[in-house]
């Protein structure tokens, strides 16, 4: 094996190790998971409809 074939075998076993897909480590991962949650949660609670609901459910709560 040539000098030229080493230097090939040798990238491409490197470059395979660096091409791993999704996130690896769990801290990022679970913010991920924490800002997609709050994000979603934002988008539910800020709708007309959900905040009607809400205000009807603790006004019928207030007579009791």
């Amino acid at each position: 094996m040539s000098k030229l074939d080493q230097i090939l075998a040798s990238n491409g076993r490197t470059l395979a190790s660096q091409k791993k897909p999704g996130i690896r480590n769990s801290r990022a991962r679970l913010l991920l998971v924490t800002l997609v949650g709050l994000l979603t949660a934002f988008l539910f609670f800020t709708q007309p409809q959900v905040v009607s609901a809400f205000e009807s459910l603790l006004h019928g709560f207030a007579d009791l």
